[in-house]
């Protein structure tokens, strides 16, 4: 079992893990909006091919912001669960709510409009932000 003082190490870290993921998005963000529009990316594709990446990125969002929300209770079902596996199913949450921001980064990428990257770009930062670690949510989620 880890004492206070481990507890409020794993938070420091899962703070500033949070936070660098965060940042990233913004950066997708910047990239996307920004950046590559004045290099000449950001060409309206009306390909089928297009079309189904962004189709498929979809439905793995949705299951990959589904099993972030869902990671704490599923790794605490055990009888007594450790610490530490808490730890990394905090900051695994974390990286699944991250690849969302990716996918809606590589749809950008190939050539997707602003209106279908957005709501990838826009779910992986909220979620990210929604669920960041504070003292209080720390201490409900270790239980």
């Amino acid at each position: 079992m880890a004492t206070d003082n481990e507890t409020g190490k794993f938070l420091t870290i899962a703070k500033i893990v949070q936070t660098v993921l965060i940042l990233a998005v913004l950066v997708y963000a910047v990239m996307l909006y920004v950046v590559l529009p004045r290099l000449g990316f950001g060409v309206i594709y009306d390909d089928p091919l297009l079309i189904t990446i962004a189709q498929v990125f979809g439905v793995i969002s949705v299951g990959a912001l589904a099993i972030g929300f869902l990671m704490p209770w599923l790794a605490s079902r055990r009888a007594q669960p450790e610490k530490q596996m808490l730890f990394v199913a905090y900051i695994a949450r974390a990286a699944l709510f991250s690849t969302v921001g990716i996918y809606g980064l590589i749809l950008g990428i190939l050539g997707a409009e602003w209106q279908i990257t957005l709501p990838f770009i826009a779910s992986s930062g909220l979620s990210l932000v929604i669920t960041f670690p504070t003292g209080k949510r720390w201490k409900s989620f270790w239980g």
